[in-house]
């Protein structure tokens, strides 16, 4: 590259990346190949960081955090049941009528403030302890079509998984990125002996250059003026598994400490229902899927065959399906959609123990 030159133009730039114009202009949409100029010319600089990257790190937008407090409700959803599913789109100009056939899957191991991340994840201030001075490539047996690549960040770690392929869609392009990348992330992992987290992903269509987003609903901040001084003892430990749940970055262990909650009050709850003669049932609404309006036991028994017993045990016997890992790319999946149901039957068994768990004091 001349260096004296401080742009460059589309032509020169598809001949620079050696890519073709159509994903050169949704990479360019999405912000991956820095500012757009007036001229419609781009920096040498940004390109460069781009071609050693796979991103932009250096502040050039104004910062975009997704509106955990402001994700709009639909019929049947206004309740926003913590944990479930929303999926965001950002396109720039007229981009939203642009059909894709080529995606870019990014996964972040440090927020990018340069695209929308949510400011209250976990993640480590250096992204990982894997030492990375260039890109490198990955090729993974199970997805030869796709193209994996390793991203070093200014501090000569590995701070970005890109993954280029094409899909019908950016959910089918996701999930099967996503797959791809945990394959490689569990091998990094068991190398290194230290936690690899991915605090921000999205992918973009080519060439419209859209960024799609998955996110989950989080609580809505609490006022503890208003929360009981008192503990009450039979709860303290529920209530610290719960507590881990929630901390956790790791679906299988949030969705095995949620059911341990249900697990330690299940007899005593059994007990105080029978008292008031009552079943506690989840909500009439849609969000809650196949257990709408039904008993919160049900969702209870259900997952104890489907999943716990799978995450909880290394094995496989006569009475359980093999282990659960997100090895087993699709039933992990399943899993982590029943996460928000068990932490509703968690969290309902904690309050309902709250309110009513002194008639227990007369057995």
């Amino acid at each position: 590259m001349n260096g004296k030159q401080e742009k460059l133009s589309l032509n020169d730039l598809c001949r620079e990346l050696g890519l073709d114009q159509y994903i050169v202009v949704g990479l360019a949409n999405a912000g991956l190949l820095g500012r757009i100029n007036s001229d419609q010319t781009f920096s040498i600089e940004a390109i460069e960081n781009f071609k050693k990257y796979g991103t932009q790190w250096d502040s050039i937008f104004p910062e975009r955090r997704l509106p955990y407090d402001d994700f709009p409700a639909q019929g049947g959803w206004e309740s926003n049941l913590v944990g479930t599913m929303v999926q965001i789109e950002v396109a720039v100009n007229d981009q939203f009528d642009t059909s894709d056939e080529v995606y870019l899957a990014q996964f972040y191991l440090k927020p990018n403030p340069n695209f929308p991340y949510d400011p209250d994840d976990f993640f480590s201030e250096s992204g990982s302890s894997i030492i990375l001075d260039k890109k490198a490539m990955v090729r993974i047996d199970d997805f030869p079509d796709l193209h994996v690549q390793l991203c070093p960040g200014p501090n000569g770690r590995l701070l970005l998984f890109s993954v280029l392929g094409t899909a019908q869609n950016h959910q089918s392009m996701m999930i099967r990125a996503n797959d791809a990348t945990n394959a490689v992330i569990s091998n990094l992992t068991f190398a290194s002996d230290s936690p690899i987290h991915v605090c921000q992903k999205f992918c973009i269509g080519l060439p419209s250059g859209k960024i799609f987003i998955e996110a989950h609903r989080r609580s809505k901040p609490v006022d503890i003026g208003s929360m009981s001084r008192q503990e009450n003892l039979r709860l303290i430990q529920p209530k610290s598994i719960y507590s881990a749940g929630v901390s956790s970055n790791e679906a299988s262990y949030q969705f095995l400490s949620f059911f341990r909650v249900a697990e330690n009050l299940n007899d005593d709850i059994g007990k105080i229902k029978r008292l008031r003669k009552e079943v506690i049932r989840f909500p009439d609404q849609l969000m809650y899927g196949e257990y709408r309006d039904k008993k919160l036991s049900k969702a209870y028994q259900d997952f104890e065959s489907l999943y716990r017993h799978r995450i909880a045990h290394g094995g496989e016997t006569s009475k359980q399906k093999k282990s659960l890992s997100n090895a087993d790319t699709d039933e992990y999946r399943k899993m982590t959609y029943a996460i928000p149901i068990i932490r509703y039957v968690a969290r309902s068994y904690i309050l309902y123990y709250e309110k009513f768990g002194h008639l227990l004091s007369g057995e």
